[in-house]
């Protein structure tokens, strides 16, 4: 059970974290701000590592350096944790139903194949692509699998952490589910006690980690009509989003995005510290730089762990050590230089990511202010009054922090930041998450008022939050076919019988089990996953097409992309093989079989032997 000690690994670097700057937590707030902590450290630790050593050989020197440290320092850690039965209870049942949901949503193994949730459906086989590139494919240095010859410019540490839990013994599916699960309840932890930091009171913290997880606006009331069902109303809602909206409800946005689940969590442990260290919510006593300096540390570390989750932490949390810092110069000089320092290494990568953006495009996925106007009271629904509300509710401090959250929606309906302008809306997740706990604040004055007061607090939230609610409903109930029994016959082929850095020509489809099971990098990949990224589809799509066809310059293109292996299988139907071009000279046939009902045939280039 390697896997079960790396993870007990990462949760004692957090600890040793936690102790080296002192922090001063409690409870289940430490442990999700430790085990988040260690996961960043980790992941960067050992990647380092991997580059050197590969997998899992660079997560087992980072395990034994890392016990040998925690060894070592073990009397000046401070090991203590004392959670009270009610949160810890909590914790349990939120674990355990993410567990349970994303079990079902995630890869759920269904007659040998594997089925998904409608929402997740594309997105989590690229995070088994990446995953599976490191643990299957030694992608070291990190390369673009579904686009050949291209540095990986990804946020790769969710998925680089994955892989390293596949390697050290837990399979692909169960690696991620489990990732995803653990850090959605850490989530929810960490939104409940980071809204405490901002608005002080347990309501005002409940609230804002429903809010934020089953976020929704009004669809549900605009997708209704006479007679509907429960299916049938779910439904509706679900074509709204994808049809109508620009936003998609929180929770299945970081289950369908999971680099994005945890780097919100790397942001709320980050926010807790520095917070605690500017005594934000005491507003009195000599600051403890050293925690604004640990929020630093997890800052620059998030930005392998979430590009969009790090650019808006540098707007919101140095705004705050501006605001609340007794000594501005010090308490910023804390947080920038840790945080600039860890993200410089990989800052030209991310940068090349994203050439020639960010540019103006305004109104965000509207065509007039009027239009734009009207899709967000649309698609914040109850979200929106609550937070003029809160805002009329709350401290001074608290509306001058609220700038910073306020710059993200000014930049992002003026601002397009990559090809895909959808993809904004991650900035607005980060945005829901800081403005939440204002929001949260109706309910805690709500709730101090008595209990009828608090009876009409929980239907408020109930109604806030039930078009999310069946979203993730709709997602439970539809099961969409994504990985099918012969697609693992033929990975498993692959990982056993070809290089694990050979280029193979194949569909381009998103389930392909060359890229998604076995990790092998592809010419072309998905248009969803390639033109997104800033890579030229059209032409490679042209060129695997005429590899596929036979054409005159075949040979020169398999060259050109350093290609070793053309394959021929179910996924290839719709590519107009030239069979004779495939069986002539230029390729010898490594394998022919039937697997589970579908005949695979996998194509040598010749050239590769002469060489």
């Amino acid at each position: 059970m390697l896997w079960i000690a790396f993870l007990l690994v990462t949760l004692a670097v957090g600890f040793l974290f936690l102790s080296a700057f002192r922090a001063k937590l409690a409870g289940l707030e430490k442990l999700c701000v430790a085990l988040t902590a260690g996961f960043a450290l980790t992941a960067a630790g050992s990647f380092c590592l991997a580059l050197l050593f590969g997998l899992p050989w660079g997560a087992y020197l980072f395990a034994v350096l890392a016990v040998a440290l925690v060894a070592w320092s073990w009397k000046r850690v401070d090991w203590s944790l004392s959670i009270a039965p009610v949160p810890l209870v909590a914790f349990i049942l939120v674990l355990a139903a993410s567990f349970l949901m994303c079990g079902r949503i995630h890869f759920d193994e269904v007659d040998g194949g594997w089925v998904a949730g409608a929402t997740v459906f594309g997105d989590l086989m690229y995070h088994s692509t990446v995953a599976s590139s490191f643990a299957y494919g030694n992608n070291f240095p990190a390369q673009e699998i579904v686009y050949a010859g291209e540095p990986l410019r990804y946020h790769l540490f969710t998925d680089f952490y994955t892989a390293e839990l596949m390697a050290l013994g837990l399979d692909l599916r169960w690696a991620m589910v489990a990732v995803n699960a653990l850090f959605t309840a850490m989530l929810a932890a960490l939104l409940y006690y980071a809204s405490q930091r901002i608005v002080p009171g347990k309501w005002a913290g409940a609230a804002a980690a429903v809010l934020v997880l089953f976020s929704g606006g009004i669809a549900v009331w605009q997708g209704y009509h006479a007679g509907m069902d429960f299916p049938q109303l779910s439904r509706a809602v679900y074509d709204l989003y994808h049809g109508t909206y620009g936003m998609v409800n929180v929770l299945l946005t970081v289950w369908a995005q999971r680099v994005l689940l945890t780097g919100l969590c790397v942001f709320l442990a980050a926010l807790a510290l520095v917070f605690d260290g500017i005594n934000w919510t005491a507003g009195k006593g000599d600051d403890d730089y050293r925690l604004v300096a640990a929020g630093g540390v997890l800052t620059g570390l998030c930005l392998l762990t979430n590009f969009y989750v790090f650019a808006a932490a540098w707007l919101i949390l140095p705004f705050a050590v501006l605001i609340a810092a007794r000594s501005r110069i010090k308490g910023l000089a804390a947080f920038v230089v840790p945080a600039f320092l860890l993200a410089l290494p990989a800052l030209p990568l991310v940068l090349s990511h994203t050439a020639g953006y960010p540019k103006v495009n305004m109104f965000w996925m509207s065509d007039s202010l009027e239009q734009s106007l009207v899709k967000w009271v649309a698609e914040l629904g109850f979200f929106l009054p609550l937070l003029i509300a809160g805002l009329a509710l709350t401290t001074g401090r608290n509306r001058l922090f609220y700038l910073a959250p306020l710059a993200i929606v000014v930049l992002i309906n003026v601002f397009q930041f990559q090809p895909n302008e959808g993809d904004n809306h991650k900035f607005i997740v980060v945005w829901l998450v800081a403005s939440a706990p204002l929001a949260g604040l109706v309910f805690q004055r709500m709730a101090e008022q008595g209990r009828v007061s608090a009876t009409l607090a929980v239907l408020l939230l109930a109604l806030a939050s039930v078009t999310g609610i069946m979203n993730v409903a709709f997602e439970w109930d539809t099961r969409y076919t994504q990985v099918q029994p012969t697609y693992f016959a033929f990975a498993d082929y692959l990982k056993a019988n070809t290089d694990p850095h050979a280029v193979f020509v194949t569909d381009p489809s998103h389930v392909h089990p060359v890229t998604s099971l076995a990790g092998r990098p592809i010419v072309e990949g998905p248009y969803a996953w390639t033109y997104p990224h800033g890579y030229d589809y059209g032409t490679r799509e042209a060129d695997v097409r005429a590899i596929y066809a036979g054409a005159p310059n075949a040979a020169e293109l398999l060259e050109k992309y350093h290609a070793r292996y053309v394959v021929l299988g179910p996924l290839e139907a719709g590519m107009d093989a030239n069979e004779a071009f495939l069986d002539g000279p230029a390729f010898n046939k490594t394998f022919d079989a039937e697997l589970n009902g579908s005949r695979w045939r996998l194509y040598e280039f010749r050239q590769w032997n002469a060489s």
